[in-house]
């Protein structure tokens, strides 16, 4: 499209600031392109509305929108769902979990060195030794995340089918200390955790595991530990087997 279009200084004032239309809607109305009207707002010193301010008060197209409502979302839901869903690759999870602790050893942009991290580690357990630090953390478990897995939901639901109730058999998410118990047993102390495969397979979730699995042992619970391979093979057998340990 020619640069040249005709475009008065006024009317371009009052189209892109009084009345707040978008550099991509004014194109279309002059016939030009959109590097065009920009090209003209630098030209007759008309400030550029930012990114932020642009989408300042829209809202999205696909919002309150599910994928029985449009097609768009429909075709994006079943390309990630099921085996197409590339997170459920073993070498994405891996790149995930990588990403995720280089993240978590970053503050400000700066890489934490390790013997900075020991001694924030020991500043943060003198810290958890006094008062204010106990007080903390029994207030945990509000920041604690509650959405259960789906392998978290069958054991759930098995447990259903075996009479005992939810809430008061068994309470998920329960809180003991700092740590959240994916299902606990609170009259009998029996902690069921229910692990994924990828994840409580890496070198630092083993270690994590240990020493929570000591804390528990040390408050005098039972710690039983359900691999997500056994629960997805047979998880009726796979309850059936600890129910004798919890009862």
């Amino acid at each position: 499209m020619s640069k040249k279009a005709d475009i008065p200084r006024e009317e371009l004032r009052k189209l892109y600031i009084d009345e707040r239309l978008s550099g991509s809607v004014i194109c279309k109305m002059f016939g030009c392109s959109n590097v065009t009207i920009y090209n003209r707002l630098h030209e007759y010193n008309i400030p550029v509305r930012s990114s932020v301010e642009c989408h300042k008060g829209c809202s999205s197209w696909n919002k309150g929108l599910t994928k029985e409502d449009h097609p768009s979302i429909r075709r994006i839901s079943e390309a990630k769902t099921g085996d197409k869903n590339p997170a459920i690759r073993r070498e994405v999870r891996k790149k995930m979990s990588e990403s995720r602790n280089k993240l978590r050893r970053r503050q400000g942009g700066v890489l934490v060195l390790p013997s900075t991290r020991k001694k924030i580690s020991r500043t943060l357990k003198r810290y958890l030794q006094t008062p204010a630090g106990r007080r903390q953390i029994k207030n945990m478990h509000k920041y604690v995340n509650k959405n259960p897995s789906s392998i978290e939901l069958t054991v759930r639901e098995c447990l259903k089918s075996h009479g005992l109730v939810e809430g008061i058999d068994f309470i998920p998410h329960y809180t003991v200390g700092c740590y959240s118990l994916d299902i606990a047993f609170p009259q009998h102390k029996v902690d069921v955790e229910v692990d994924g495969d990828y994840w409580h397979s890496l070198p630092q979730a083993i270690q994590r595991d240990i020493t929570r699995d000591r804390y528990m042992r040390d408050k005098g619970w039972t710690v039983i530990r359900l691999p997500e391979k056994d629960i997805r093979l047979d998880v009726d057998s796979v309850v059936t087997s600890i129910l004798p340990r919890i009862f």
